[in-house]
């Protein structure tokens, strides 16, 4: 499982929205840096509160489970701005 991969799951469990997304790509450059923010550093960049938590801790069972999902035949991740 690749970081970026790691990194959208995460995001995607915290439903971060497109709008929210753009927002924090501009901030802070790529998914990865995104998952790797505080809560404090995502909520000052107009993330609410309960999105900032569950990026900075996000529920370990839920990313294992999507990554266990991933590892099967034909399932995959589009991510925004990726090829379908």
């Amino acid at each position: 499982m690749t970081d970026s991969t790691q990194a959208w799951l995460v995001l995607a469990h915290a439903h971060v929205r497109v709008a929210e997304l753009e927002r924090l790509l501009q901030r802070f450059g790529d998914v990865q840096s995104i998952a790797r923010q505080t809560r404090g550093e995502l909520t000052a960049a107009g993330l609410p509160e309960e999105k900032s938590a569950a990026i900075a801790s996000p529920a370990n069972a839920k990313i294992v489970a999507a990554e266990q999902w991933l590892q099967q035949e034909g399932h995959h991740v589009i991510s925004f701005g990726g090829d379908a």
